[in-house]
């Protein structure tokens, strides 16, 4: 049995490519495969990216020469390539130069667009956190000093 699907795991992001040597028509053998690596990702705990082979994604869809596909697109076919691809942006650091990390950066940015002030509300939740922490403990042994005289010790020894 040929194996029309291929699994590789990089970090936390797992990519599914397709390729039965022709067009990917989905087949049940294919779709058992697809299954089981889906499986596979699944018990690895990471994000799915599902591919074709270069050029070809599925049986009965034809992309026109010199376009790309785009699935937010009306007839998912535009001639705009895709705006990140390997080696784009090189990064000092070591990291290497890919789609995926360019991917991680992006959503990292924009969590940071979406809420730029989330590190500084953390720490003032764990301010007031420890503040009603010691707050209760204060509470509880003043009680504990304005009922004493009504509650001698040896009342609760009984």
């Amino acid at each position: 049995m040929n194996p029309f699907v291929s699994y590789r795991l990089d970090q936390s992001i797992a990519t599914i490519t397709l390729d039965d040597g022709k067009v990917n028509a989905l087949s049940p053998a294919m779709l058992s495969q697809i299954g089981a690596a889906l499986d596979r990702a699944e018990a690895d705990r990471a994000t799915v990216v599902l591919t074709g082979r270069q050029g070809v994604w599925s049986a009965g869809f034809d992309l026109a020469p010199g376009m790309h596909y785009n699935i937010a697109f009306p007839g998912h076919q535009i001639a705009m390539p895709p705006p990140l691809f390997d080696g784009a942006v090189p990064y000092t650091d070591g990291t290497k130069p890919t789609v995926d990390n360019y991917a991680r950066d992006v959503s990292a940015f924009l969590m940071w667009v979406a809420e730029p002030k989330l590190e500084e509300r953390h720490e003032l939740g764990a301010r007031v956190v420890i503040f009603l922490i010691a707050f209760c403990v204060i509470m509880f042994l003043a009680k504990r000093t304005v009922w004493a005289r009504l509650h001698p010790k040896a009342a609760h020894t009984a």
